[in-house]
């Protein structure tokens, strides 16, 4: 694992004992481990961030490999940080296709759907992996084996844009529930719009409050960003300001939509 990543220490011992169970797992089946998301971008939150991974191997997985690996996970994630990992064999990426195949999936929320007797979908078909492969190959880190640029396809631009509209939708929907994570993604949108730059929610919070002169957007966005940051212990904004922010900062994405992707 890199050294130099700057992880609390129980959360890099979390790390070294998932890396150190795939290896025994799934051996000469494994391509890599790769960290993506805020811990690879340096604005890891312990209170509120996941530890977001890609697993890569080279062909489907034995059922009772795919077991161990469960019972690894179920074991690991939360202790301390919620893990949301996808592993992606050779067929899944190639060719390219959006929305994007994967082996198998976990994070927290299908422990709880496993708790209830459901598994791994049926259709393993999932349009987040166009932005959680572009945040890699552009800001991830390589945490075991291959380099990630020779594992891991370039995204198109469309299809990483559209990852990140859906991914607005989903948060759109949950803003009562999840206010700074809508707050906080829609810059990232805008952001990569403007010039193609790849960043985090932090990143983008601190980008977008540059750009405003004062109002009720300045304070939502304030307020996101110092509880993302672990400066505030709650977010104190109305569901009304927030949806308000949101309108206005989708018309500058739809606006950016029209003039058109040039990548």
């Amino acid at each position: 694992m890199a050294d130099s990543l700057p992880v609390p220490s129980n959360v890099r011992l979390q790390l070294e004992r998932l890396v150190s169970g795939f290896q025994t797992i799934l051996q000469s089946n494994l391509r890599g481990v790769y960290l993506h998301g805020s811990l690879a971008m340096d604005c890891f939150n312990p209170a509120l961030s996941d530890i977001d991974l890609l697993v890569r191997v080279r062909g489907e997985l034995a059922p009772d490999d795919e077991r161990r690996l469960i019972a690894l996970l179920l074991e690991i994630s939360s202790h301390p940080a919620p893990i949301e990992l996808s592993v992606l064999s050779d067929a899944d990426l190639s060719p390219w296709r959006y929305p994007t195949p994967y082996t198998m999936h976990f994070s927290e929320d299908w422990r709880a759907s496993s708790d209830h007797g459901h598994g791994q979908p049926a259709d393993r078909l999932d349009p987040d992996l166009a932005a959680h492969i572009t945040v890699l190959r552009a800001r991830g880190v390589l945490l075991s084996g291959e380099e990630i640029e020779s594992v891991f396809p370039e995204v198109p631009a469309s299809d990483f844009v559209d990852s990140l509209l859906r991914d607005v939708s989903w948060a759109r929907q949950r803003i009562s529930s999840q206010p700074v994570y809508a707050v906080l993604n829609l810059p990232r949108v805008l952001r990569y719009l403007i010039d193609g730059s790849v960043i985090s929610k932090r990143e983008a919070g601190e980008w977008a409050l540059g750009r405003m002169s004062g109002g009720e957007d300045r304070s939502v966005l304030d307020a996101a960003l110092r509880y993302y940051r672990g400066d505030a212990d709650s977010f104190q904004r109305s569901t009304e300001e927030v949806h308000r922010y949101l309108v206005r900062i989708e018309a500058d994405i739809e606006q950016r939509l029209r003039d058109g992707i040039h990548r």
